[in-house]
């Protein structure tokens, strides 16, 4: 324990100005990260906006600052070759790796802790209610950020050589983005997919190869062995983002026969289809109508994937794999949401609002396949069954927010407020909403319903108050545990919200005139639902290139 210590003091004495530009850097991102959640989103003064600017740098900053730390202290005794002077002296590699270990969490873990305690603190949050997210974090930031570094530090005699190693892990990192992203622009079945289980196989991937090359230096100084675990790091991790492992486990996730049918699909007859390409693919795709009914009181169908079988009149048959839900189409309620929900239908229990109940919910999915397949099958009807994977989400709160003037709480997602309405009358045709969360974005809805009269009220005699729903949005995801990597654990999010244009008697936007609600889902199960269209017709639109 003395050895530990010892070499720990000695570290912190020799690299006080590190230890001081990381410390400094924690700091600054500590007082000014709030910015980033203060005022405006869209407009404001230059000088709020130019912090907001240099709040977005801080972060790269910090992580360049732990480059140069871990480096230095690695670099202390280094571990390439078998002239260091350290190996002549009574050192014991086990102690020496835990006083490497030791300085690392003192002061990098430790300050990154306290720094997210305080911001969370500064947004309104309790901390010790959020500790074991900020642990969860910790997985991610040692995977991709400190447990690499030290690797790289370790196979490396200078701080020189260890920039060249991490300037190529970059290139083949670009290499391999833009690789997949020409992949992915050929075959755009599952772009936008979220994949939590492929990110938790990198995360375990990079711990226990970078793990593993620590150990092998520290132990035994076999830099060859070392280099070759670091290349078959990098072969692994290629390897998991082709297979997509998410999408090959879609039937052990959705499983079959879970319950009673979360909602009921039934074909809407189409006036007119339209035939989707995409630039560099041969894929087709076409839209599918369905109508959701049959939705349990306080529940809502979320619908993430589909996979397809088509059989013609001639015996052709072709079958799909999983396809993501890539632009969903609903007609009261449907919205991209972060992080793999596609689209959402049905109703919970008289809680949507105005126009928006389970029998106006139709669903929109599109189906695609080679264009080969396509020319076979288009001119003729088919029998087309489609099954589509589906989360369950049981409403864990609404909050309906009319005083929407300054800050105000959401329970279960954090604090929001509106703005935007800068003129005298406050009427507008636009404002914004803001709302901060702690850690990652709560599954929810949002939507705000306005009452249409004069601002302020009934100047031009127009007496009848007209209620519409103008916007409407999802957040979260259903992921069980969330897989973004971050260092401010506050969440932001912004949204521009237009009301149109003011009605006959100049009637606009009123913000006292505003409702808003704020419905927090809860998933619940995952399952199937099956959907059979004995006769469907494939052609019937012109193209429509995405």
């Amino acid at each position: 324990m003395n050895q530990i210590l010892n070499v720990f003091r000695k570290d912190t004495r020799r690299f006080w100005p590190e230890i001081a530009v990381v410390l400094a850097l924690t700091v600054a991102i500590m007082a000014m990260a709030p910015y980033e959640w203060r005022g405006n989103p869209y407009y404001g003064d230059y000088s709020l906006q130019l912090l907001r600017e240099l709040t977005v740098l801080l972060s790269p900053l910090l992580v360049i600052g732990w480059v140069l730390l871990i480096a230095r202290v690695v670099h202390a005794e280094p571990l390439v070759g078998d002239r260091q002077f350290w190996i002549t002296r009574p050192y014991e590699w086990k102690k020496l790796l835990a006083a490497k270990v030791l300085f690392v969490a003192a002061y990098v873990i430790v300050p990154l802790l306290l720094m997210q305690c305080v911001l969370l603190a500064r947004a309104g949050f309790t901390p010790a209610h959020w500790i074991p997210g900020l642990l969860w974090n910790l997985l991610p930031v040692a995977a991709m950020i400190l447990l690499p570094l030290m690797a790289v530090a370790a196979v490396t005699s200078g701080f020189g050589r260890m920039v060249l190693i991490l300037i190529g892990v970059l290139l083949v990192a670009l290499v391999a983005t833009v690789g997949m992203a020409l992949v992915a622009q050929r075959d755009p079945v599952n772009m936008g997919a979220s994949r939590p289980i492929g990110t938790l196989a990198m995360w375990a991937l990079l711990l226990v190869m970078c793990a593993a090359v620590v150990m092998v230096q520290y132990s035994a100084r076999k830099t060859r062995t070392a280099l070759l675990l670091l290349g078959g790091m990098i072969v692994g991790l290629i390897a998991v983002s082709l297979l997509g492992p998410d999408q090959r486990l879609i039937d052990r996730m959705y499983p079959q026969g879970n319950g009673p049918a979360p909602a009921v699909l039934t074909p809407v007859p189409l006036v007119r289809g339209v035939e989707t390409t995409w630039p560099g693919s041969d894929m087709v795709g076409q839209d599918v109508w369905l109508a959701v009914s049959g939705v349990a009181d306080g529940y809502k169908p979320l619908f993430d994937e589909v996979k397809f079988t088509m059989e013609g009149a001639n015996g052709a048959r072709w079958e799909s794999g999983w396809q993501h839900l890539l632009y969903p189409t609903d007609s009261g309620a449907v919205a991209s949401i972060a992080g793999g929900i596609a689209a959402s239908a049905g109703g919970g229990g008289g809680k949507s609002g105005p126009g928006e109940n389970d029998a106006e919910k139709k669903l929109g999915v599109r189906i695609m396949m080679p264009r080969a397949v396509y020319e076979e099958v288009k001119e003729s009807p088919v029998a087309l069954h489609m099954t589509l994977a589906v989360t369950e989400a049981k409403i864990a709160s609404v909050t309906d927010v009319s005083d929407t003037e300054g800050e105000f709480a959401v329970p279960g997602v954090g604090y929001c407020e509106t703005g935007g309405w800068p003129n005298a009358t406050k009427q507008s045709n636009a404002g914004y909403l803001a709302c901060r969360s702690a850690l990652h974005v709560p599954l929810s809805s949002m939507r705000v319903r306005v009452s249409y009269l004069p601002c302020p009220a009934d100047q031009s005699g127009h007496n009848t108050e007209e209620t519409r729903t103008i916007w409407s949005n999802w957040e979260g995801s259903t992921d069980a545990m969330p897989t973004d990597l971050f260092l401010v654990p506050v969440a932001n999010r912004n949204e521009m919200i237009e009301s149109g244009f003011p009605d006959e008697n100049g009637v606009a936007l009123c913000p006292e005139r505003a409702t808003l609600t704020f419905t927090r889902y809860q998933p619940v199960r995952r399952t199937q639902i099956g959907v059979t269209i004995p006769d469907y017709r494939l052609k019937l639109g012109g193209a429509d290139e995405q």
